[in-house]
């Protein structure tokens, strides 16, 4: 089993900043306080993938959010 990913993380603020900028839209957040349980951050080692299939990633968040705009 291979995680596969990039191997950085981006939180959903994050994520919601990159499609309001590229793609011009005006999501608005709510926030609450973490739930119990829910996890700081989570991130996949991906040195397994890179290891074992010789793979890299190609897209970077920016990438993938202005995919969406097709």
């Amino acid at each position: 089993v291979c995680n596969i990913g990039t191997g950085m993380g981006h939180s959903v603020i994050e994520v919601v900043e990159k499609v309001n900028t590229v793609l011009g839209k005006d999501v608005k957040m709510k926030f609450k306080s973490r739930r119990t349980g829910d996890a700081v951050a989570l991130v996949s080692d991906v040195t397994k993938m890179k290891n074992v299939l010789q793979f890299q990633p190609k897209y970077d968040i920016v990438s993938i959010v202005e995919s969406m705009k097709d």
